[in-house]
């Protein structure tokens, strides 16, 4: 089989736009994936920020007191048991008000709010 110039020339043409192209959608995966990491980069930063915003408002609470022990639910008497409880809260505002679960604070007899060292 004997080819022509001409046809030999779209053959190399037709190759080389192949490559190309398979070379332009490596860069634009790359381009992607660089802008998926910009992304995350951001978004990483962000949150750091938020963190750094928000984290002084968050507290530990500790709750000491009295509730019913789970263990005798068949019988006529039922144990009072100490209950100790931690947990987290938020800090509302200056005025002290703290935010927490109903749960943790209910049949509390002292409750403890200790905040984050700085």
């Amino acid at each position: 089989m004997r080819f022509e110039r001409p046809l030999a020339a779209n053959w190399i043409q037709m190759w080389l736009a192949g490559i190309l192209l398979s070379c332009g959608s490596v860069f634009a995966q790359q381009s992607a994936i660089g802008q998926a990491t910009d992304s995350l980069e951001q978004l990483s930063t962000s949150l750091q920020q938020v963190v750094a915003k928000v984290s002084p408002s968050i507290v530990k609470v500790e709750a000491v007191g009295y509730s019913r022990s789970d263990e005798d639910q068949g019988s006529d008497t039922q144990l009072i048991v100490k209950s100790e409880t931690v947990a987290s809260g938020i800090i509302l505002d200056s005025s002290g008000y703290i935010v927490t679960n109903a749960h943790v604070v209910k049949g509390a007899r002292r409750v403890r709010v200790v905040l984050a060292p700085q």
